[in-house]
């Protein structure tokens, strides 16, 4: 089997998260790369024309590489922000579909986006980055194999090694990353009602102006004296900020794939996060869950949570990402299915 997995990386993803160790992965197991450098332009309008065409001359290579090369499959992993134009020259065709919503968001595809909402219901495969909407996905594309395979982690980066900070300072620090489908403004109410309650605890964001606007809605344009901002950072100052938490809390709107929830896993950081299909699914029994809307009640739950002995359940977090959510893993489950895609009769 030949097979092309193709995509890239986003600016704002971290070089040990996403996309670049997967790809390292993919190698490793025999699957050929295509590595698309992500156009760095200005957001506005005529320069979001152009970084359009720049992306459809990157596929145009892929498709004129295709033509010579004789692959069973390509796989476009962000088909989202790189598929114009479907194979013509007999390969299978593997999606990985990022974002949740379902039918609203295939309705939102199909007006604005046609030839994704085309991809999608032709596509031979469809892999799904959550488990929420496989019925959904395996109804408006019968004649695709549609999967759950999870995001994965690069679990020699996000590594706690020996270090333990639990029990050491009387202080506790609670932490919060990334900013796509964040509910940062129950965050923000939860906080103002720990921060009333108790002098001891302390909260690190690392996220970007959006989401900083979004909590100063709700504390009056300025942030409390208790709580610390930070954007742009770089990858080891990430990981010393999960080195050092107590708590990983994170409202959420929705989720699909999470980054930080895996990186925070990795590192053996309790998690205390919305209540979700796809929060589940990624944590396991390992996560400590909630509803957002009642903050008085998600801050004394936070509170209570701190005062506990976290060794079992950080040990916990730690074995399930190494088991099941390190790239290499990942990266067999992918070839695994590209090998089903490419040779069905043989495959049950």
């Amino acid at each position: 089997m030949k097979a092309i997995f193709y995509g890239f990386q986003f600016p704002h993803h971290g070089s040990f998260s996403a996309f670049n160790g997967f790809c390292e992965s993919l190698r490793n197991v025999g699957v050929e790369v295509v590595d698309v450098p992500w156009p760095r332009l200005p957001k506005a309008w005529g320069f979001r024309r152009l970084h359009r065409l720049l992306m459809r001359y990157h596929e145009q290579r892929l498709r004129a590489r295709m033509v010579h090369g004789n692959y069973d499959l390509v796989h476009y992993f962000f088909p989202e922000n790189s598929l114009f134009k479907m194979p013509r020259h007999g390969a299978k065709l593997i999606l990985t579909l990022h974002q949740p919503g379902g039918e609203a968001y295939l309705e939102k595809v199909r007006t604005k986006t046609p030839w994704l909402y085309d991809a999608i219901q032709q596509a031979d495969g469809i892999i799904l980055m959550a488990p929420d909407d496989l019925e959904i996905y395996q109804e408006f594309a019968p004649k695709s194999r549609v999967v759950y395979l999870p995001h994965g982690i690069d679990t020699h980066f996000f590594d706690p090694g020996d270090v333990s900070f639990v029990g050491t300072n009387k202080r506790k620090k609670v932490l919060a990353v990334g900013g796509m489908l964040r509910d940062y403004s129950f965050w923000a109410r939860t906080v103002q009602e720990v921060l009333a309650l108790t002098h001891d605890v302390d909260f690190v964001v690392v996220a970007g102006r959006a989401s900083l606007k979004e909590a100063l809605t709700v504390f009056g344009g300025s942030l409390p004296s208790r709580v610390q901002w930070m954007s742009g950072i770089s990858d080891q100052e990430l990981r010393k900020q999960y080195a050092e938490s107590d708590l990983f809390f994170l409202p959420l709107y929705q989720a699909w794939a999470n980054n930080a929830l895996l990186e925070a896993s990795s590192m053996g950081v309790p998690i205390m996060v919305t209540d979700l299909v796809a929060t589940r699914a990624y944590l396991g029994e390992s996560g400590i869950f909630f509803q957002n809307g009642d903050a008085v009640a998600i801050a004394n739950q936070l509170i209570h949570q701190l005062g506990k002995d976290t060794r079992q359940l950080r040990q916990a977090l730690r074995r399930r990402m190494v088991e099941e959510y390190e790239w290499d893993v990942i990266a067999k489950h992918q070839l695994r299915f590209y090998e089903e895609i490419a040779a069905p009769c043989v495959f049950k």
